[in-house]
């Protein structure tokens, strides 16, 4: 049953998630089924904003996949399906059971900041959105190269942590505000990696990673877009809209003490703005294979 999938899942990450990615507490995620509904529909947005992949590398034969930071398990699971002959391990802090999983697709629970043991290596290491774990960057890239197969692939798939817009109009805005006091809270909660996206590709080839080429997207933070990056910014208002508070209310009051009654108007102020399409505003994304 669904139900029991999203209490079994989230009991599982809960036990860890709240001290390594500040993320909301039990007490705080009144709506378990929710809170996975919206991490599997951020997989929505993200494969969207890639033009309906899964990844990019060009890897010529999948024999063992390696998803890093599973989350809900639902990547792991559609490439796992998109390819019957390969093996896929999808790992994280809690280890997911969705519903459906094909017999070529199994998880574990693991950290990814822990030393790496496997029995095999893998044809394409995959990492999304793991910006928001408190982790060394260089060490999750020579971890992930020491356990490649000769021709294998890295695919990072990262948005950066601060908004960009190309107009000047998110400049003044509680949005600039709600974002950037986000931004400072994780960092002084541990997160010193937050805003190093620039610098993946220098460490990548300093490490060993051969021909590494960078992916830019945009998504942008509502439908104010053209084109189909307006369809990309219409599912990323709802991804954001859903996230705002459990994320950033824990980010507020334990990374910058802020009161509760303070991080709720920060967060109500945000909401009530972020569908404003005059705010010409966008996440950066950035893959590197």
């Amino acid at each position: 049953m669904a139900s029991d999938w999203c209490r079994s899942t989230m009991a599982e990450m809960l036990k860890v998630l709240v001290t390594k990615y500040f993320l909301p507490s039990d007490k705080e995620l009144m709506n378990r089924k929710a809170e996975l509904a919206r991490l599997d529909y951020q997989h929505v947005v993200w494969t969207r904003a890639l033009d309906g992949d899964l990844f990019k590398a060009p890897v010529e034969e999948l024999k063992h996949v390696l998803d890093v930071g599973t989350g809900t398990g639902i990547w792991a699971a559609e490439l796992a399906k998109a390819y019957p002959d390969t093996e896929v391990l999808g790992t994280d802090l809690g280890k997911p059971t969705p519903p459906g999983v094909p017999p070529n697709c199994k998880f574990e629970e693991k950290d990814f900041t822990d030393q790496w043991a496997f029995a095999h290596e893998f044809d394409l290491v995959h990492c999304r959105l793991l910006f928001s774990a408190k982790h060394d960057p260089r060490q999750l890239l020579q971890q992930a190269y020491d356990s490649l197969a000769p021709g294998g692939y890295l695919e990072l798939q990262e948005m950066y942590g601060f908004p960009m817009d190309v107009d000047g109009t998110l400049s003044g805005t509680v949005l600039e505000r709600f974002f950037f006091s986000g931004v400072v809270g994780l960092m002084r909660l541990g997160n010193a990696s937050l805003l190093s996206l620039p610098l993946y590709k220098q460490w990548m080839a300093e490490i060993g990673f051969e021909d590494v080429v960078e992916l830019h997207r945009a998504l942008p933070i509502n439908g104010w877009a053209k084109g189909a990056y307006k369809a990309v910014g219409e599912l990323m208002l709802k991804n954001i809209e859903a996230g705002l508070g459990g994320v950033f209310t824990r980010t507020f009051t334990n990374g910058l003490g802020w009161s509760p009654e303070e991080a709720a108007d920060m967060v109500q102020r945000a909401s009530d703005q972020i569908g404003d399409k005059s705010i010409h505003a966008y996440f950066p994304m950035l893959g590197a294979t």
